[in-house]
């Protein structure tokens, strides 16, 4: 006989959605959890061995935040947009920045193995220095984001026949919100 003193949780993950209050509580969890970074569960950055490389690769987890600002019957609106983009790149001497499709595919790799916790803080390091030393690279992702969500922005207010002047510019510089190297297996 089961217990009527203890709640019956009934779910339905159909009516499970972002703004769910049990969804809040996890992704609150999560997040706090990889801040502290004492977590097996998440980590804003780690290093793992995978035999989906060739040669140390690292993908960073960035924040890009946007200012949009337009102007209808001559009065001055701004509004901010925020969006996270994953960026990876090959090597490290001799760098090849990753298209969005290669990056999403690395996403989705298994690590092969572990590094002792030294080694990941090393590889973590160096991924970061190697970030420090190439900022035009995250400079021109920004603008290049920045000029898509004008375009997009601009589809829409023609779309919905609105007019007024708009404009859009990144706010930099831009947040490095996770960094995460791949080993290649081999070495």
């Amino acid at each position: 006989m089961p217990d009527s003193r203890k709640p019956v949780l009934n779910l339905d993950f159909a009516d499970l959605h972002r703004s769910h209050p049990l969804v809040t509580v996890l992704a609150d969890h999560l997040i706090e959890n990889a801040l502290q970074g004492e977590s097996s569960i998440t980590a804003r950055s780690a290093a793992t061995i995978t035999d989906a490389v060739d040669v140390v690769t690292t993908i960073y987890l960035l924040r890009l935040r946007h200012q949009l600002g337009y102007v209808r019957r001559r009065q001055p609106y701004q509004m901010m947009a925020e969006e996270t983009v994953a960026l990876a790149v090959k090597g490290r001497s001799n760098p090849e920045w990753l298209s969005d499709d290669a990056t999403a595919q690395l996403l989705e790799c298994q690590p092969t193995g572990n590094l002792p916790r030294e080694a990941m803080s090393r590889e973590v390091a160096h991924a970061l220095d190697f970030l420090q030393a190439h900022p035009q690279r995250l400079e021109a992702l920004a603008n290049e984001r920045a000029q898509a969500l004008l375009a997009d922005h601009r589809r829409v207010r023609e779309a919905a026949r609105d007019v007024g002047q708009y404009s859009v510019a990144p706010c930099l510089p831009v947040d490095v919100i996770g960094v995460y190297v791949l080993l290649p297996d081999s070495l």
